[in-house]
C-alpha cells in the first residue's frame, strides 16, 4: 500500500513539475538598436546594438545576421556595398548579452541615410507557444525589431536607418 501512495504522489509531483509556466521557450524582446558615435562619418568604425529588453527563457544556439548597404564613390561613379556580419558557422553568440555588430564604414561612402537589418535566430530548449513580441522603441534606440516563437524555433528581425555624413 505504501508504494501504491509513493507511486501515485511522484506521479502528481511529476505533472505539477511538467506544467510549469517556466519550461516554455520565448525569444529575447528587443526594444531597438543604439549605435555609437552618434554621428557617423566615412571612415568610422561604428558599434552597433540591438538592445534586449527582456533576455530570452529556455533557447540556445543564438546566431545573428546584420547588413547595410551603402553607396560608395569609385572612380566618380556612386556603386552599392552590402556590408554583412553573421555569426560563425558553428559558433553561437551569447544569449545573455545584446547582439552586437562593429562595422567600419567605408572610407569613400557618400553621405546618406543607409537601412541597417538584424535577424536572429535561437532553438527553443522547451516547447514555445506561437507568439510575437515587440517591446516598442526604447530611450536613446531607433528602429523596431520584433521577436517571433514558434514551437521549436524563435526569431527576431528588426531595421533602422543609419545616417551617415
Amino acid at each position: 500500500m505504501k508504494k501504491t501512495y509513493l507511486f501515485l504522489l511522484s506521479l502528481l509531483c511529476l505533472a505539477l513539475w511538467s506544467c510549469g509556466d517556466d519550461e516554455t521557450g520565448r525569444p529575447p524582446i528587443f526594444q531597438g538598436f543604439r549605435y555609437t558615435p552618434s554621428t557617423v562619418r566615412a571612415g568610422d568604425d561604428v558599434t552597433i546594438t540591438a538592445v534586449q529588453a527582456q533576455r530570452g527563457t529556455n533557447i540556445y544556439g543564438a546566431h545573428h545576421t546584420w547588413s547595410m548597404t551603402v553607396r560608395i564613390d569609385v572612380d566618380g561613379t556612386p556603386t552599392d556595398t552590402t556590408l554583412t556580419y553573421a555569426t560563425q558557422d558553428g559558433k553561437h553568440e551569447s544569449l545573455t548579452d545584446d547582439p552586437t555588430w562593429e562595422v567600419h564604414i567605408p572610407e569613400r561612402t557618400l553621405p546618406g541615410v543607409y537601412a541597417c537589418s538584424f535577424r536572429g535566430n535561437w532553438n527553443n530548449a522547451a516547447d514555445g507557444e506561437t507568439a510575437t513580441y515587440s517591446a516598442g522603441t526604447g530611450e536613446g534606440c531607433h528602429g523596431s525589431i520584433t521577436s517571433t516563437n514558434s514551437t521549436l524555433y524563435s526569431r527576431a528581425n528588426g531595421s533602422f536607418r543609419l545616417t551617415v555624413q
